[in-house]
């Protein structure tokens, strides 16, 4: 058949217009009845077709301003993300050029240090010389009287000359400590910055492992150059278990690490065991006797959900998302069938009720989803 709205060739069995998205069973069972039955004007047909079209633009309008709404949070979230890595980044930069410089600074120092010692003793060490030599070619009769003299400052030129030698020896072991400060490995214990979490309920909760790097970075960032690129090369680990979790299992933490790099690379020895804890903190599994669709408040119900099912079903599912919340019905049938249930709390009259403030944004959609299953159902029994 024809698609009332934009004239593409659809097939019987077509729920949708493929190129408009108009619903064809409105359309379609409206024609029928007014080409077979001659009761129901042709303006009537069309009016049942706008206002499908209308219920289709409206829910698309509402998808579209949902994913402007995640496309926004998302993008802000990505941006605070990349903000904060880039003061990260240029921190560790400042702190790695300001200890890059100081240890240059200070191997500088003491090496032009040694230098200007050695050239002092040297120097000494000629001009005593050169002086001796010339004591002895002017004044030979002078120098034999005066030879206790002489053995006196020969014995304060040997003590300067010790003491300049055993500042050249100080400043060398300077130096030394210095380049073997800098190629010293720093040990890092890994254990202590892991924390497993567990949510959810018994029997089905989940586990999660958060390695702590701020406190890492705060306990090693001064002592690791880069530790940024320690954690990203070096550090990983994984749960032997994370999901399917009741209380009292047993999960183990296991590091991926790669501690040749960690050495070779970043001078730093990786010291970490794999790490065992036990499940606790699960909520019990609530009671959800009766219910069609027990997650319908986290989920969003689609086509394959509902195939197949009833119009009670249906309705069972479309009126279990208001009882939860305490929806007191006033049909009798409905209200004895959820008093018959553990998990009901009748708390708010229908009269009193606002589905804007008491629903979420997944229950509100799937609310409309099983109302226009139910429509549809309705159509075709007509």
């Amino acid at each position: 058949m024809l698609c009332g709205k934009c004239g593409a060739q659809v097939g019987d069995d077509f729920k949708f217009c493929p190129e408009c998205g108009t619903p064809m069973p409105v359309v379609r069972k409206a024609a029928e009845k007014a080409l077979n039955q001659g009761e129901e004007p042709l303006e009537k047909v069309k009016a049942e077709a706008a206002e499908a079209i209308g219920e289709v633009k409206e829910a698309v309008e509402e998808a579209k301003d949902d994913l402007r709404e995640i496309g926004a949070e998302v993008k802000e979230e990505l941006s605070d993300v990349a903000e904060k890595a880039e003061e990260v980044k240029e921190k560790n930069a400042d702190k790695i050029s300001d200890a890059k410089d100081s240890v240059e600074d200070k191997v500088k120092k003491v090496k032009k240090d040694v230098a200007e010692i050695e050239e002092n003793a040297k120097q000494a060490v000629k001009e005593e010389t050169e002086k001796e030599k010339s004591n002895k070619m002017e004044n030979p009769v002078k120098q034999k009287n005066e030879a206790p003299v002489d053995a006196k400052k020969a014995q304060d030129k040997k003590r300067i000359t010790n003491f300049i030698w055993c500042m050249a020896v100080l400043a060398i072991a300077v130096l030394i400590a210095c380049m073997a400060r800098a190629n010293q490995k720093v040990p890092v214990e890994l254990d202590n910055f892991i924390t497993i979490t567990y949510d959810g309920y018994d029997t089905e909760g989940t586990a999660k492992a958060h390695f702590d790097k701020k406190a890492f970075v705060a306990d090693y960032g001064e002592q690791v150059e880069d530790i940024n690129g320690l954690i990203a090369d070096c550090i990983d680990g994984n749960l032997s278990e994370d999901e399917g979790l009741s209380n009292g299992d047993k999960v183990v933490y296991q590091w991926d690490v790669d501690a040749e790099t960690a050495e070779s690379n970043y001078k730093v020895l990786l010291s970490y065991n794999d790490i065992e804890d036990t499940v606790s903190g699960l909520e019990d599994l609530p009671d959800t006797t009766g219910m069609v669709f027990p997650d319908s408040a986290d989920i969003r119900l689609n086509n394959s959900d509902i195939d197949g099912m009833d119009m009670d079903e249906l309705r069972s599912a479309l009126n279990e998302i208001y009882a939860r919340h305490g929806y007191i019905f006033h049909n009798e049938k409905y209200q004895k069938e959820f008093e018959s249930y553990s998990w009901y709390e009748p708390t708010v009259d229908a009269d009193d009720w606002d589905g804007d403030t008491e629903l979420n944004r997944v229950e509100k959609y799937n609310v409309e989803f099983l109302k226009n299953a139910i429509k549809e159902l309705k159509e075709k029994a007509a």
